[in-house]
């Protein structure tokens, strides 16, 4: 005997919340193991940072080293090394202005990249470097897998940056295609290219 309609809507409502059970059950499921990978995939990577970190021995300073004092970090501001004129210097009201036109006591975006904490600073002083320096060009990926747009960053040759994977300031001349750059905002971008000149 056929079942009757309002026993085959009762039947149909029990097999549609039963399936809606299982899919409930399949998605909790799935999202259970995604945050799991998610986890363990964070956990490895911040154990292989700190792995890579304790094999990292610091330099002992070279007397020879431009731009970074012999990588005194104490030193470092008395780097005569800079960027090139026109390079934007964020301010501590989230604005940019060029370089040069940034004046004695004024507050800027620094952040420390060995704490990542951000802050902002005066500037203490100016130094305009005199006669023929050698610049690096560095062309960045500034949107990664979203498009194509890059930037360009020029700094004299040997102006120290905070490079992310090496976990270490280096020279501008000592940096290569690939390596990461953390901007100002906590992002991070790669380098695609490094161009030379003088000026």
């Amino acid at each position: 005997m056929a079942p009757t309609a309002p026993e085959a809507a009762t039947a149909a409502a029990k097999a549609a919340r039963e399936a809606a059970t299982k899919r409930a059950a399949a998605k909790a499921a799935a999202d259970a193991l995604a945050k799991k990978l998610v986890a363990e995939a964070a956990a490895k990577a911040k154990a292989m940072a700190a792995k890579a970190k304790a094999k990292t021995k610091p330099k002992a300073p070279d007397p020879k080293s431009r731009g970074t004092n012999g990588g005194d970090r104490a030193k470092r501001s008395s780097c005569a090394n800079s960027f090139a004129v026109g390079t934007p210097i964020l301010l501590a009201n989230g604005t940019a202005k060029p370089i040069e036109k940034v004046d004695l006591g004024e507050r800027v975006m620094v952040t420390d990249p060995e704490t990542g904490q951000t802050a902002t600073k005066p500037v203490v002083r100016q130094i305009a470097g005199e006669g023929e320096k050698n610049l690096i060009t560095l062309t960045i990926d500034t949107d990664g897998d979203r498009g194509t747009a890059t930037g360009e960053l020029v700094a004299t040759d040997g102006h120290p940056i905070w490079v992310q994977g090496e976990r270490a300031w280096l020279n501008a001349d000592q940096l290569k295609t690939g390596m990461w750059l953390r901007t100002s905002a906590g992002t991070y971008v790669q380098i695609t290219e490094i161009g030379t000149s003088t000026t």
